[in-house]
């Protein structure tokens, strides 16, 4: 395009000094006419000149924009944005790059149509000459200036004797009041503090005005402390820090972190957490109920059907097997009024849960084989003891010794002649007692 420009330029000047001729192209001081000259002097520079062969070749060094940023482009592009390039000390700053550069033209006298009679007389510009260096000059004529400026009167005999303050005078008065009684409330306080440290000494008012003023008085503070031994029932003294697993995980935030720690010394847990307590405690009755109501009927039931014997040989496996459905449909109303307790909680924990340790509800046929299966070492523990206490009962009552009556001397007489007289009729000892 700028090539383009150029040849046209070139042609038009020449066309132009063949009409005109050289003498009136010299004397013609037009802005075009410099274009035209400037493009010829250019376009016969052979600096400039770009031969038809190297232009491809120069084209082809320069891939075509597709849209997206190289690797290479962004990789040098970061590393230069996170380490910028250290300076050398020949950086330049643009205004003096400005005046190096800067080539002024030579000015002509250029006829310009003009009201006034003044003679026109151009100025150079100064290298020395800022922008905000010039000043206003009002012309001859004006009479009145065209800027109007305010007059203000620095005498204090301007301002109003009797004038009322504004309230942010008394807003600063009161914040002033407020600061000196805040002030002597901390000094009282530190003062009492100073006098339990050093044990009734004067000591003066320490007011340091640095950091490392601040600093010091922070040192001797704890110093002043330590040898009072306000220090010596610190809990942990002498022990190894704590140690947390979650502080290792590179996926806890430090903020989470610090925030679920106060939150376990202080006892706090959330929602969910408390919900789960009360769902833990519910659930467990639930099931030791239960649990508790079949083993005594499974108890009672195959004590009535089986004999000892049965009883002795009777294996887990088949108590696991046995069922009551009598007392399943008599107990059906009361189990699952209990069950929707438990389910109105799980409701409200899964609420406030997140969703990952949310439970399911509770199925009453479910729990049913949980207790059937559960409740079998329970079962056969109270039949076994059972058929214990039995039979200690019975050897009991068979090693008992009978009570032996008196004998009254009638009684061996007629035992006496039952002997010597078989024929004799013999008395038994009800019969005896009786009489």
């Amino acid at each position: 395009m700028i090539l383009r420009f150029h040849r046209r330029a070139l042609a038009l000047a020449r066309a132009a000094r063949g009409h005109h001729g050289t003498a009136r192209l010299a004397q013609d001081h037009r802005a075009s006419t410099k274009l035209f000259a400037d493009a010829a002097l250019e376009e016969n520079n052979p600096e400039n000149q770009v031969s038809g062969s190297n232009s491809p070749q120069e084209l082809q060094q320069h891939k075509n924009w597709t849209g997206d940023e190289s690797v290479g482009d962004a990789v040098l592009r970061m590393l230069v944005d996170k380490y910028k390039p250290l300076r050398t000390g020949t950086i330049r700053t643009a205004e003096e790059k400005i005046r190096q550069g800067l080539v002024l033209p030579p000015i002509h006298d250029i006829p310009h149509p003009s009201t006034s009679n003044a003679p026109a007389s151009p100025t150079r510009a100064s290298e020395e000459h800022q922008p905000w260096m010039t000043t206003f000059n009002p012309p001859s004529h004006a009479s009145t200036p065209l800027v109007r400026t305010g007059r203000i009167s620095t005498s204090p005999s301007a301002a109003k004797p009797n004038a009322a303050p504004e309230k942010s005078s008394y807003s600063a008065l009161k914040q002033e009041k407020r600061k000196k009684e805040i002030g002597r409330l901390g000094t009282a306080k530190e003062s009492s503090l100073d006098y339990r440290l050093g044990k009734g000494e004067a000591r003066p008012r320490l007011n340091p005005v640095s950091v490392q003023g601040w600093a010091n008085l922070v040192e001797d503070r704890i110093e002043r402390a330590r040898a009072a031994g306000q220090f010596n029932n610190i809990k942990g003294k002498g022990q190894p820090l704590p140690r947390d697993m979650a502080e290792r995980n590179p996926f806890i935030p430090r903020e989470e972190l610090l925030m679920n720690r106060i939150i376990r010394r202080n006892g706090a847990a959330p929602p969910f957490v408390e919900f789960q307590g009360e769902l833990e405690s519910s659930v467990s009755a639930f099931r030791s109920m239960l649990r508790e109501a079949w083993t005594r009927r499974a108890v009672r039931t195959l004590s009535l059907d089986l004999s000892p014997s049965q009883l002795a040989r009777l294996s887990p496996a088949e108590v696991a097997r046995t069922r009551d459905k009598r007392w399943e449909s008599q107990e059906q109303a009361y189990h699952e009024a209990s069950l929707n307790e438990v389910n109105a909680l799980i409701r409200k924990y899964n609420a406030a849960a997140p969703y990952a340790v949310r439970r399911p509800y509770m199925i009453l046929s479910v729990e049913l084989e949980k207790c059937f299966t559960s409740a079998t070492e329970d079962i056969v523990a109270r039949l076994a003891e059972g058929s214990r206490q039995v039979n200690l009962t019975s050897n009991a009552e068979v090693s008992k010794p009978r009570p032996m009556k008196p004998w009254r001397l009638r009684d061996i007489i007629d035992r006496l002649f039952s002997r010597l007289y078989p024929g004799y009729p013999q008395v038994a000892d009800g019969e005896r007692s009786n009489k």
